[in-house]
């Protein structure tokens, strides 16, 4: 199975979140990113264990 790397743009649109935010995260490491070459890229089955976490938590009635 090919691993499947997404920009930034493609990762705030699938979680529903601004560039920025995205790139915030990235920094604080709330979201695991990986540098190539100049780009900041996403994997997204580690994007998919964020949203699962995370749906977890508010269903829990927990949010962050």
């Amino acid at each position: 199975m090919e691993d499947s790397y997404w920009s930034v743009k493609q990762t705030a649109e699938y979680l529903g979140l601004s560039r920025d935010t995205v790139y915030r995260y990235s920094r604080e490491g709330k979201l695991i990113s990986f540098k190539i070459g100049r780009l900041i890229k996403f994997k997204k089955e580690i994007l998919d264990a964020y949203v699962r976490k995370h749906k977890r938590r508010q269903d829990n009635g927990e949010f962050n």
